[in-house]
């Protein structure tokens, strides 16, 4: 199930750094959650959380394309099977996805030659399934239908990137380079009115010494009908660029300034503590030309936001919100889901309405939660705030679905491409665990010769030592995290470093908790980070492996059965492709010698 969801991600992502460093992170977890905990749903769990601050740095590797509404592909058609065509396009994005996600450098002549032959006989597999109406059927539909509204809804999609060009003159990139140097501590809070935000601070709360203001800081943390945001601020002071404007021509001569706003990102009040500058080297103009793309479509997206939630009349009802943020709380479920036991007393009660292009349309509790669990990537709400964001997201997904979809996004050739690869591997997915699974049984010979095998993949790290670097900037903690930057030159920028720190099962601090097992199994010499922590950048520079403790083969059984099936269903998969290929007229004008490979003997055969 682990690899098919990985697989499900990673042959539909549009742009192959995204695909490839989704897979590679994705197949890291599977690898060592396993390991922690291999009969639960760690790896969602861990999943869904890191998905929540790598999502920006998997987007800066493809925001320069951002402008480009029609990306050129070459979709002429260079396989044909049956009624089945393969374009180009679909050879090249799975043979990269191969080279870079599984082998890198180390890949040979003979793997490349070994998966041709795989992919393609696994293609004749899908296109006797086709035959046999699998494209039609519910569960395969129903993953396409999802992972297109997906697609063409996130910010990362064709869709978002449709909406505006991006121009970056080079008088705005030396601009940002020399905020690169400039931080600030903020705290965001929201307000109905001013009088709300002067019964809780007062009105001289400017006036105030620092300790007075502390005091009364302390009170507005502590409210979370308030409480926004309390961290660095730091260039490139996303998603604050409004407030980051304000914040340009500012240069306290120290303690707290109140800037009072309507306009920044819905925030009322933003408090500035502090204003920090600190030498150090400049990015480079490459960086600082991502960030200042992805902002762009950023502030786009929170423009926009804003925009259809007005124009639609969204209107929250309140206290089913609140009602409902209760039962999420107080019953979380597994797989960063909330179970419908947790909101049956109430699920019917409506949550939000507002209109679409077809009409009012009001929403339950019951619908959206079944919205939310069927989400690929998902969290669960830790306040009110993320839940409200979380429903006007749904409102703001529909209507940029409706409005994608009347500009035909989904009829560009590069979409129409991954949704055919897409499809395709659905289809060989639904059909060999119907058809192939059932027949392969796993002996419990097998499984223990595996163990016995392999026992250093069932072997835990339980305690480990490094350093631990801390950083407030994010830009500054990944370039320090880059194994391409010495070890020296980071701990040079560090703000802190923490010596002979400690990582142990259980007992680490709340930002690394849900990375233990990435920690815990990384290589010693490894640097593992950026990882955000209340404003804070943290590296974490692995020294040595302190503890281990070897998994009992009973905890694994399962997980070892599932993967020597996985691999015998792949194996009879390719010898079924092999037989069927006598049953398909086949034109086959794959350029081989491109790749440095022959034609698979089975294809030649059938040739001749």
């Amino acid at each position: 199930m682990l690899q098919r969801r990985t697989n499900v991600l990673c042959s539909y992502m549009q742009h192959n750094s995204d695909r490839d460093a989704l897979r590679t992170f994705l197949e890291c977890l599977r690898g060592t959650t396993r390991l922690k905990n291999p009969t639960s749903h760690a790896y969602w769990t861990v999943r869904y959380i890191v998905c929540s601050f790598v999502r920006f740095h998997l987007l800066l590797a493809t925001v320069l394309s951002a402008g480009v509404r029609v990306q050129a592909i070459d979709d002429s058609v260079v396989l044909s099977i049956g009624e089945m065509q393969i374009s180009q396009y679909i050879i090249d994005k799975n043979y990269d996805n191969f080279v870079k996600t599984g082998h890198g450098d180390t890949i040979n002549a003979s793997d490349k030659q070994a998966w041709f032959e795989a992919f393609l006989a696994r293609l004749i597999v899908t296109a006797h399934a086709r035959e046999l109406g699998y494209e039609g059927r519910e569960e395969v539909l129903d993953t396409v239908s999802k992972m297109e509204r997906h697609m063409l809804t996130t910010l990362e999609g064709p869709f978002y990137k449709s909406l505006l060009q991006i121009d970056i003159p080079p008088s705005s990139i030396e601009k940002e380079k020399k905020d690169f140097h400039v931080s600030y501590y903020l705290i965001a809070a929201r307000f109905e009115s001013k009088a709300a935000l002067h019964a809780l601070l007062g009105v001289d709360f400017l006036d105030q010494n620092m300790s007075v203001q502390e005091a009364r800081l302390s009170r507005l943390e502590g409210d979370a009908e308030h409480f926004f945001f309390e961290g660095q601020l730091c260039w490139p002071f996303e998603p604050y660029r409004n407030l980051a404007s304000r914040l340009r021509t500012w240069d306290p001569e120290g303690g707290t300034s109140l800037i009072q706003s309507e306009t920044i990102n819905d925030i009322s009040v933003a408090l500035v503590r502090q204003r920090h500058v600190r030498q150090g080297s400049d990015p480079s103009s490459k960086q600082i030309e991502n960030y200042i793309a992805h902002s762009k479509i950023r502030d786009t997206q929170l423009k926009r936001h804003r925009n259809l939630l007005s124009e639609s009349s969204f209107r929250m009802h309140e206290a089913a919100l609140s009602q409902l943020f209760i039962a999420i709380r107080d019953h979380p479920g597994e797989m960063s889901t909330v179970p419908f036991k947790a909101i049956k007393p109430f699920e019917d009660e409506p949550l939000f309405e507002f209109d679409m292009p077809t009409g009012h349309r009001s929403v339950c509790v019951g619908e959206y939660i079944r919205y939310f669990n069927e989400q690929f990537i998902r969290s669960l709400p830790r306040n009110e705030h993320a839940l409200r964001r979380g429903v006007e997201g749904y409102v703001v997904s529909e209507l940029d679905f409706i409005e994608a979809k009347s500009q035909k996004v989904d009829y560009e050739p590069q979409f129409i491409q991954n949704r055919i690869n897409f499809t395709n591997a659905q289809i060989l997915d639904v059909y060999e665990r119907e058809h192939l699974f059932p027949k392969v049984i796993v002996e419990p010979a097998q499984v223990t010769a595996f163990y016995k095998k392999n026992r250093s993949r069932f072997t835990l790290v339980s305690k480990c030592q490094g350093r631990l670097l801390v950083f407030d900037k994010a830009l500054s903690a990944e370039w320090a995290a880059d194994m391409q930057t010495s070890t020296k030159e980071a701990r040079a920028i560090a703000v802190e470093e923490i010596t002979n720190y400690v990582v142990e099962i259980g007992k680490t601090i709340d930002a690394f908790n849900p990375l233990e097992p990435i920690l815990l199994n990384a290589k010693e010499g490894d640097r593992i980070g950026p990882i955000p922590d209340h404003g804070r950048f943290l590296v974490f520079a692995k020294e040595e492996n302190v503890e281990s403790q070897v998994i009992p083969l009973k905890q694994v059984s399962d997980e070892i059965s599932d993967e020597l099936r996985r691999n015998e269903v792949e194996r009879r998969s390719i010898q079924l492709g092999k037989s069927l290929v006598g049953k398909y007229n086949i034109i086959d004008n794959i350029n081989y010698k491109e790749y440095g490979v022959n034609r698979p003997i089975f294809l030649r055969q059938k040739s001749e």
